[in-house]
């Protein structure tokens, strides 16, 4: 499986940014760490899905590509399958 996140902070275009992680797992790992950074000021030590869900709909463009064919085409994801596939991975970590 290869995951191509590309995002954008704001409209600013000097603020988007791509990731590539070979794991769902690793993607949010990354998407965790986006969050505590913009919480580190307010970051109260308690962990809630509502506010990561919350920073990633906040993101100004926020998408997926993943591949999990051999034949290497990407599949276009965005917020919302995102969002409910992270779920799902936390339940499990």
């Amino acid at each position: 499986m290869k995951i191509i996140l590309l995002v954008q902070f704001s409209s600013d275009i000097s603020t988007r940014t791509y990731r590539i992680f070979n794991t769902l797992e690793n993607t949010v790992k990354f998407l965790l760490s986006l969050y505590q950074k913009a919480t580190a000021n307010r970051y109260d030590g308690s962990f809630k899905v509502k506010y990561l869900v919350d920073c990633i709909l906040s993101l100004y463009d926020f998408s997926c590509l993943i591949s999990e064919k051999e034949d290497g085409c990407y599949s276009p994801l965005g917020k919302d399958w995102y969002i409910d596939t992270m779920i799902k991975q936390l339940s499990q970590l």
